[in-house]
């Protein structure tokens, strides 16, 4: 996945007028969008054209992830994929392509917003 970092041009839009499905990550506050998002603002692309995982992430992904389920226990950790969200504070939000958390460190049921908790992994 690309990502670019907000570098603001004279000519960029201020970040509160990009929409936040555009962000990729935000650390210490400051969004990191997209690479491609100028792209879908000028509807030259869609939001679907810029957030693909390539043939070969997809395939090191599926490796590894196949590799942790060998050898983890699967009742003691959960392997997220597929982008999960990593809320650390207050404008610090990360995403990953695989985590591994400690079963017993996440909070049950699991709910609709992004992990509070480290990964192990």
């Amino acid at each position: 996945m690309s990502v670019t970092s907000r570098a603001r041009s004279r000519n960029s839009l201020p970040s509160s007028r990009i929409p936040s499905s555009l962000i990729y990550e935000e650390i210490d506050g400051i969004p990191y969008f997209y690479r491609g998002y100028r792209s879908v603002l000028s509807r030259k692309k869609t939001k679907e054209d810029i957030m693909g995982a390539s043939a070969l992430q997809s395939a090191i992904v599926s490796l590894l992830i196949h590799i942790l389920y060998k050898y983890l226990p699967f009742d003691d950790y959960l392997i997220a994929t597929n982008e999960p969200g990593l809320h650390l504070a207050t404008g610090n939000n990360l995403s990953n392509d695989i985590a591994v958390f400690d079963q017993s460190s996440l909070p049950t049921p699991l709910d609709d917003k992004y992990f509070s908790v480290p990964p192990e992994l």
